[in-house]
């Protein structure tokens, strides 16, 4: 079985080579003409006659100038990082948990050093017209054999061999792939101490660049899939899942029932092999923690012509005006070399004492030239006169000027694009024709958010392989702010933790994965100083306002301190907008808004023991009167009571609910430990006298002597209305003390 999986792969890298050849010269060709280190522009045969000929040899220059078209795309690239981010794609997930996922998406690039990866990948793309990226498993604790994901660069493109099938701008649909890897026989023997050191047949032979110390192995990936009896069942709460027979009968156990089985199917289960091999047989073999190839392509400029797929990069494109311009300069330096130096024209006479010094005139700088301005008969010699200079070859500038043209014509780029001076002359037509030069070749960078966004799929299908066990890991916010996070498999979707970790399950739903694409947090908040300042300086009046968030981002040292000092100066609404900030994060201000609710909390005791002693003064009282005094009353403690409430569920965000309950509960039992209100006639006249009534006069006192008083019809009263409790208060209303 393991000889038959090795000759299939054997047979695969053969109908893959084939298929990929002449886009993998054509290739090649391109890396060696846009080689910065020694650039091949001059093809064999113009090489040779132009060296070699039978008049002796002729210029051939290079003047590379296809490098610098390159690594403006690059380098656009390197200033719009992209960026990973999670959201969630069904009813089970939390948008809490897909921030998470996205810290950890960023932790895993941070540690990877994947920026590294994702310039080299464009790079080769913009020259060649593919790179790769790609993603490993790396081994960071092997007492427990903890891995972490890694994303890691591909340096050389053309050592990647992929599924001749593939149609997807980001690869994944590949069923295999292949990466060969060039290592020493020596490394080879330490690490396969058993194995025949028999080199990887790849693309270039045994031989080629390959010494003879050194051979090579190939990584083979393949998709594989088998097929699996599921089964739909349906919980009591009506909740739909998907199970295999053995999970069925795992979870009737759980239940101590039978779920009722609502439908079932054969579904297809997807995995990944992973095997390095090298010229005879296989040297290793285990399952890759993913269902998708770790390897992405990005490509460059893609066409399809008769079903057949083209791939090139912007040094194809350049090409034969990159060797226009090396002919015409070539032919200008030529022209002008062979151009004989002006001479001197003079009388004989006037020269003939002072031969050598004019002799040597066009090969030294002298200062002086003497000549003799008298014959021998005494008659006056005219003076020795230069020539005219040799025109300059005005066609073969012009020619290069020409190729030049073309060559930026051909990748959609202007003198703009590359900071030099062109026809616009206003700043808004400057940035028009920079960003027509930038519009031109975003298919780059648009290939590149593509495979980087499988890249996610990748990672996020390979987290909770990986982590199959309750794990601690790190989390990066979008500032750098670092935070622990727990990877439990067995716990709830989204937790907090005592400790302030958080904890997640990914397991209880799925998540979706895209790009985004700009500047940098860095380069945002630069902007946004630079932004706040230019507001300052066109309206002064403004600085008290913008004033403290222009001083926090700034990189001065203790910015913050500026910051808070100019909010103690700022107006009193800016204080309030932006205070809570800065007052979330001060104890001192904590303490002071505690000591504040306290002091609250003891004057509304003494309005209730003031309102007691007040009853029992009271002698008579009319009985409407007297429920209209409690109810009034007891809206009044309960609006009090829910001021207080909502004052610190805005502090809750700074305030624990273990710091603020005994508090709020030791006030709540002050309140309760009061004299209970005497009812009765007492609370009549303590309602008389709120209505201003006096003592003496019994109930309807506005009514004749000798009339009766009336009875008053006494409408039921409407209960206070209760005080909503907030969900994570941690303290109970006065009722519920009670």
């Amino acid at each position: 079985m393991t000889q038959d999986t090795f000759q299939r792969a054997k047979e695969r890298f053969e109908d893959a080579t084939e298929a990929f050849r002449e886009t993998r010269v054509r290739m090649e060709e391109d890396a060696e003409f846009s080689n910065p280190a020694d650039p091949k522009q001059w093809d064999d045969l113009a090489m040779r006659l132009r060296t070699s000929g039978p008049d002796g040899a002729r210029p051939c220059l290079t003047l590379d100038r296809t490098n610098q078209q390159l690594v403006q795309v690059v380098n656009d690239a390197r200033q719009n990082k992209p960026g990973l981010t999670a959201m969630p794609a069904t009813s089970g997930a939390r948008q809490e948990v897909a921030k998470a996922i996205e810290g950890l998406f960023r932790h895993i690039e941070y540690q990877s050093r994947a920026q590294i990866a994702y310039d080299t990948a464009l790079e080769s793309a913009a020259r060649l017209g593919i790179g790769w990226i790609r993603i490993h498993p790396e081994v960071v604790n092997p007492e427990l054999n903890h891995q972490e994901i890694r994303i890691k660069r591909v340096h050389d493109a053309l050592s990647i061999v992929g599924d001749p099938d593939w149609t997807e701008p980001d690869g994944s649909d590949m069923q295999y792939v292949f990466a060969e890897t060039q290592m020493s026989k020596r490394a080879f023997a330490e690490k396969y101490p058993k194995a025949d050191q028999a080199t990887w047949q790849g693309n270039k032979g045994p031989q080629g660049w390959f010494s003879d110390k050194s051979m090579r192995i190939a990584e083979y990936f393949e998709v594989v899939e088998a097929s699996e009896n599921r089964l739909g069942i349906v919980l009591p709460d009506g909740q739909r899942l998907s199970v295999t027979e053995d999970e069925y009968w795992a979870k009737s156990k759980e239940f101590g029932y039978q779920p009722m089985v609502q439908s079932q199917f054969t579904a297809k289960k997807r995995g990944v092999k992973w095997r390095t091999m090298n010229g005879c047989e296989i040297l290793e073999e285990t399952d890759f923690p993913s269902r998708w190839l770790p390897l992405i392509p990005v490509i460059g400029h893609e066409s399809w012509v008769k079903g057949k797929r083209y791939l090139c990069g912007m040094v194809r494109r350049m090409m034969e005006s990159q060797r226009a311009y090396n002919y015409e300069r070539s032919a200008w330096v030529e022209a002008v070399a062979l151009q004989p130096k002006a001479p001197f024209i003079g009388p004989w006479e006037a020269i003939a004492n002072h031969y050598d010094k004019w002799q040597n005139a066009n090969k030294t700088n002298a200062s002086i030239l003497p000549y003799d301005h008298l014959d021998d008969s005494g008659q006056p010699l005219p003076a020795p006169q230069r020539m005219a200079p040799p025109t300059m070859p005005a066609a073969f500038a012009q020619g290069a000027q020409f190729a030049v043209d073309d060559l930026r014509a051909s990748v959609g780029m202007n003198k703009a694009s590359l900071g030099e001076q062109g026809t616009a002359v206003s700043g808004r037509a400057k940035l028009a024709d920079k960003h027509e030069g930038d519009i031109a070749n975003f298919h780059y960078h648009d290939n590149l958010s593509r495979s980087i966004e499988q890249c996610g799929r990748v990672i996020l299908d390979m987290i909770p392989r990986l982590y199959d066990q309750p794990r601690e890991t790190r989390i990066l916010g979008v500032d750098g702010s670092s935070k622990p996070v727990v990877i439990d498999p067995t716990g709830d979707t989204y937790s907090e933790r005592e400790d302030g970790s958080l904890s997640i399950n990914l397991g209880t739903g799925s998540y979706d994965v895209c790009v985004k694409t700009g500047p940098s947090y860095t380069t945002l908040r630069q902007e946004a100083s630079e932004g706040l300042n230019q507001i300052m300086q066109g309206n002064p009046a403004f600085a008290a306002v913008v004033g403290p968030i222009w001083a926090r981002m700034q990189d001065w040292p203790e910015s913050d301190k500026l910051s808070k000092a100019l909010l103690a100066m700022a107006p009193p609404p800016v204080q309030a907008a932006l205070g809570d900030e800065q007052k979330g994060d001060d104890p001192e201000a904590l303490k002071q808004q505690l000591q504040q609710i306290e002091q609250q909390a003891q004057q509304m005791q003494q309005m209730l023991e003031q309102a007691a002693a007040r009853i029992q003064e009271l002698e008579s009282g009319d009985k409407e009167l007297t429920l209209k005094y409690l109810a009034e009353s007891a809206k009044i403690e309960n609006d009090t009571y829910k001021a207080e409430t909502d004052r610190l569920k805005a502090l809750q965000p700074a305030v624990t609910v273990d710091q603020v309950a005994p508090l709020v509960q030791q006030v709540i039992a002050q309140m309760m430990a009061a004299e209970p209100l005497q009812g009765g006639e007492e609370l009549e006249r303590t309602a008389q006298s709120m209505a201003g009534l006096p003592d003496s006069d019994p109930i309807g006192g506005g009514m004749g002597d000798g009339d009766p008083p009336k009875q008053m019809e006494l409408e039921p009263m409407e209960a206070p209305q209760q005080i909503e409790q907030p969900a994570d208060a941690g303290f109970f209303t006065p009722e519920q003390g009670g």
